[in-house]
């Protein structure tokens, strides 16, 4: 046999010991690689569940403008067949109304305006009125 391929015991054992060594850096560089890819894929899942929820409040405010949008039209079509004669005898109707029915508010509390003259008169006589004075006696009996 030729020399080069004999090895010694102890050159057999360091190769072995190496060859752990090796192989426990190499499970221990796939495991913190694993770890991070496994970071890395949540962090991606983490911004893609933001991104859905971005997407539905953009589709959710989009959908409220549309809304106001229709609101808005619909009141300016409003604005455009209203009759402004009309408008002016509605609001003079309602101020009637308005009045008819705060003088129905006073007369129902009884706050209705009355002469002040009147007023001053029936204080007057309520002045002149002197409350009675009761006396009981009161007889402390037992013992």
């Amino acid at each position: 046999m030729p020399k080069g391929f004999l090895v010694s015991p102890t050159a057999q054992t360091s190769a072995k010991q190496s060859l752990r060594f090796s192989t426990r850096a190499v499970d221990a560089s796939i495991f913190l690689l694993t770890r991070q890819l496994n970071l890395i894929m949540v962090n991606i899942m983490n911004i893609f569940y933001a991104n859905i929820a971005l997407l539905l409040c953009n589709v959710t405010v989009f959908v409220m403008c549309l809304i106001a949008r229709a609101h808005v039209s619909s009141a300016s079509k409003a604005l455009d067949e209203l009759d402004w004669e009309q408008t002016a005898s509605l609001t003079g109707d309602m101020a009637t109304v308005k009045k008819s029915i705060q003088k129905l508010n006073n007369r129902l509390n009884g706050m209705e305006a009355k002469d002040p003259y009147t007023v001053l008169e029936s204080l007057r006589a309520q002045a002149n009125v002197q409350p009675i004075t009761q006396h009981t006696q009161i007889k402390r009996t037992g013992g």
